[in-house]
């Protein structure tokens, strides 16, 4: 790069054309949209899953409290917690946040007609590549609390397991 380029910030690209890179920076970032959007079902997922077990725990425990012991109570609590946990990392990454999705189509309306096709290709690609980075801690971020309440659900499943065991031996 240019000292001129370097101190105004420019930067300089290769003479050839940029729709190769172009193409693939698009469909990178398009991709991992597509695997934030299927993050975001998944939790759902497992939200829905542990909301229908828990319910049906405090269901049967309220149909036949005398039969539940103590085991059966502790196994509510336990799939409570888990729930919680469930509820916790899915609400947390459910909500509205801003990923960075691409080029401002105001922006690269405007800098068409300022600026030759080539380098404007280059300096989307490269936003692309950009966004893409800036969008990884937030995707790590999902991943991880899939990844906690997916374990939250096993043990909620356990707990549900165990609880209809007590109620079971004591009928």
């Amino acid at each position: 790069m240019s000292p001129e380029a370097e101190a105004s910030g420019a930067m300089e690209y290769p003479d050839a054309s940029a729709h190769l890179m172009l193409s693939i920076a698009r469909e990178r970032l398009e991709r991992q949209l597509s695997f934030l959007d299927a993050l975001d079902n998944k939790l759902a997922t497992l939200f829905a899953a542990g909301s229908g077990l828990l319910g049906i725990l405090a269901a049967i425990l309220a149909l036949r409290p005398s039969e539940a012991g103590p085991g059966g109570w502790a196994a509510l609590a336990v799939a409570g917690t888990a729930f919680a946990v469930i509820a916790y990392h899915g609400i947390s990454q459910l909500g509205p946040r801003p990923f960075d999705t691409g080029v401002d189509i105001d922006i690269l309306w405007r800098d068409h007609f300022q600026q030759d096709e080539r380098l404007l290709a280059w300096e989307t690609a490269v936003s692309y590549l950009s966004y893409y980075d800036q969008n990884m801690p937030k995707y790590f971020a999902k991943l991880a609390a899939l990844r906690w309440a997916l374990k939250a659900l096993i043990i909620e499943t356990g707990a549900l397991l165990a609880g209809l065991s007590f109620v079971a031996a004591r009928a």
